[in-house]
């Protein structure tokens, strides 16, 4: 990020364009509804326990 001649995105002249034609302004209904995620708690699950899938612990005779 330091060599880039553009590091702060409101500065940036793409980012600008981006709102110019498409979004509006920040935080607008649409920059929000197109740019802002949503956090949902994704809890790993195994699915298969190692010795279901590999039952002779991966030793070849």
């Amino acid at each position: 990020d330091r060599a880039r001649a553009v590091r702060q995105s409101h500065r940036n002249q793409q980012v600008r364009r981006l709102y110019e034609d498409f979004l509006g302004e920040p935080l607008s209904h649409v920059a929000h509804d197109l740019l802002h995620t949503h956090y949902h708690s994704r809890e790993p699950k195994a699915e298969f326990c190692l010795t279901q899938l590999w039952p002779e612990g991966g030793h070849q005779d």
